[in-house]
């Protein structure tokens, strides 16, 4: 009770603690004037760009296991962020590795600049010394970086000469939304009503004891960035969403494991509070976990159209083709690649045909809602402070060009507000078809027999859902350690939840022990039909940009909105990895 106190308590103190935004973006002003102006040390370059961002966060996490709270995280953080660059905007320190440093802080384990925390009660004084040792620790480092980058290319010829950076023209931004006004704290769930429902909503596992393990969780994720830099950009903006997640997993007398899995997310407590079904929703997760586990294993490899529906065709895409559309440059280290190549190749396909010509998709970060359903991920300014707006980034099929950022490649050389925690990355889209390709779900089920018959096959096969890769990363991987080689799909195979086969007369038949295998973004080329309705699919998504070089987050906040998908071509193939054996005894 006494800790219960003690978390509520800081909560409160940070919510009702008055942040002067105002103090702050001045203090960091006048720092970076200082340091533009006063750094530079015999034998070492000056800065030429210096950019300072404080994240203000109040995350609240609660898990709960059979009705009981099993952990509470309620860190409430101020972290600083440092990027100061020497050389010029066509050649500087970026984009570059040296193995030899650390990916956060300097190389001398005395102070950190990415990620730094700093005291929750920011003020001028104490701000300025934050602000100087990492300004200092940044600058030593960049200049390290740029002799050693300087180096690895001297006796190269380089066939890539693109700038390192694109300046940008001076902007103000200011959301008027911050931790400190009363409305936006009147959004943000309270730790009282996410223990509350974790713990009930937990409890109906214990109705199941057929589920050999659950974890509800709850996470709610305030957040406020404060940013300038020396091109007298400026900007605040805040961000929250709120989350739930329910697992459970078991095992089939074969001993494969079947995990399952429920989220729902909402962008303020009223939308999530207001959302009835959790109950009925954690039942039908129980229920259909042990049908699952009862079901006939796959046993042949079946290569044929595949219709993917529902959830399953937002995890399709996003596995497989989303994070394709966010343009990152790859950074070098002595002739190595560091991540990012998905995007990279994709950025020679700008004009190419990338989906069929039936189908285009747009990003528009700034879409609120989608047929009244509230979407996932939206922002008004990236993390460059430029305005997002709505990109058509294929037409008709063919790739018209990539979400960008201020960091130039081959093909794209200036931004259009597409950087998104960290790099450039998709926040929201949507994938449209020509009315001539749509079917309702019945024809689109009838088309699939159709197919099937022709090729003489004796049987279709429909995903509903699809396991997703954070949860995969995340939840799955902490519950079941021993069993990660089945828990997580590796590149280019996806892991089913719900998978059928669909017989010449229209019965279908559930089944286990399958794999997705062999799909990749050149899949989608042979989409044949779509449904003639949209589901939306609001998820975790995995960042485009390489987090460690990025400095951003693993898993960013999404949406996608998109339509049943028939793929004329799909491998499903039956697990063949050896199984754990079940328990001897039944679950007490």
């Amino acid at each position: 009770i006494l800790l219960l106190i003690i978390l509520i308590a800081t909560g409160l103190n940070l919510q009702s603690k008055e942040i002067d935004y105002k103090s702050i973006l001045k203090a960091m002003n006048e720092e970076m004037a200082r340091s533009m102006k006063e750094l530079q040390i015999d034998g070492l370059l000056k800065p030429y760009y210096l950019e300072y961002k404080i994240t203000i966060k109040q995350p609240l996490s609660i898990s709960s296991y059979m009705g009981k709270t099993t952990n509470i995280t309620d860190d409430p953080v101020a972290q600083l962020s440092v990027d100061l660059r020497v050389g010029d905007y066509k050649f500087d320190n970026s984009n570059f590795v040296d193995l030899g440093f650390s990916f956060f802080g300097s190389t001398d384990d005395e102070e950190s600049y990415s990620g730094r925390r700093i005291p929750l009660e920011i003020n001028t004084n104490s701000l300025k010394r934050e602000l100087w040792l990492a300004t200092d620790a940044a600058y030593k480092q960049s200049n390290e970086l740029y002799s050693k980058k300087l180096a690895s290319i001297r006796n190269k010829t380089r066939k890539d000469t693109t700038e390192d950076f694109y300046p940008l023209a001076p902007m103000k931004n200011y959301d008027t939304t911050s931790l400190n006004d009363q409305n936006y704290i009147n959004k943000v769930i309270s730790f009282y009503d996410t223990q509350t429902l974790a713990d009930k909503l937990s409890a109906i596992f214990k109705q199941y004891k057929e589920i050999y393990m659950s974890n509800v969780s709850i996470e709610s994720m305030p957040e406020m960035v404060l940013y300038v830099n020396s091109e007298k950009r400026e900007y605040i903006k805040s961000s929250y969403y709120v989350g739930l997640e329910a697992v459970t997993t078991t095992q089939a007398e074969d001993g494969l494991p079947i995990n399952n899995y429920y989220t729902f997310f909402a962008n303020n407590k009223d939308e999530f509070l207001a959302n009835k079904d959790f109950e009925k929703e954690i039942h039908n997760l129980c229920k259909k976990t042990v049908d699952i586990s009862k079901s006939k294993s796959l046993e042949d490899p079946y290569t044929g159209p595949v219709l993917f529906e529902g959830t399953a065709a937002g995890e399709v895409i996003a596995q497989n083709f989303a994070g394709n559309l966010a343009s990152n440059r790859a950074a070098q280290s002595d002739g190595l690649s560091f991540g990012d190549g998905n995007a990279v190749n994709f950025q020679n396909k700008i004009g190419g045909r990338v989906l069929p010509e039936f189908m285009s998709v747009t990003s528009n970060p700034r879409m609120l809602k989608y047929e009244n359903i509230s979407l996932l991920g939206g922002y008004d300014v990236d993390d460059d402070g430029n305005n997002s707006q709505e990109i058509v980034l294929v037409k008709d099929g063919f790739l018209k060009t990539l979400l960008s950022n201020r960091v130039p490649t081959k093909r794209l050389k200036v931004s259009n507000g597409g950087r998104n925690g960290g790099g450039s990355m998709y926040s929201i889209l949507k994938f449209d078809t020509k009315e001539e390709k749509q079917l309702s779900s019945k024809d689109l089920k009838s088309k699939l027999l159709s197919i099937c018959k022709d090729r003489d096959l004796p049987f279709g096969i429909i995903v509903r859902k699809a396991m997703n890769q954070n949860i995969q990363a995340t939840t799955l991987y902490k519950l079941l350690p021993d069993y990660s080689s089945l828990s997580m799909a590796s590149p280019g195979t996806m892991i089913p939840i719900e998978i059928y086969k669909v017989f010449p007369d229209g019965k279908e038949e559930m089944f286990k022990s399958a794999k997705i295998k062999g799909i990749s973004a050149t899949s989608f080329k042979d989409i044949l039909f779509t449904s003639n309705t949209k589901n939306v699919y609001k998820l975790l998504a995995p960042n485009s940009s390489n987090p460690f070089m990025s400095r951003g987050n693993p898993y960013i906040t999404a949406s996608i909105i998109a339509p049943d998908l028939l793929f004329e071509d799909i491998e499903v193939a039956p697990v063949d990895d050896d199984l754990p054996k079940p328990p001897y005894i039944t679950k007490p």
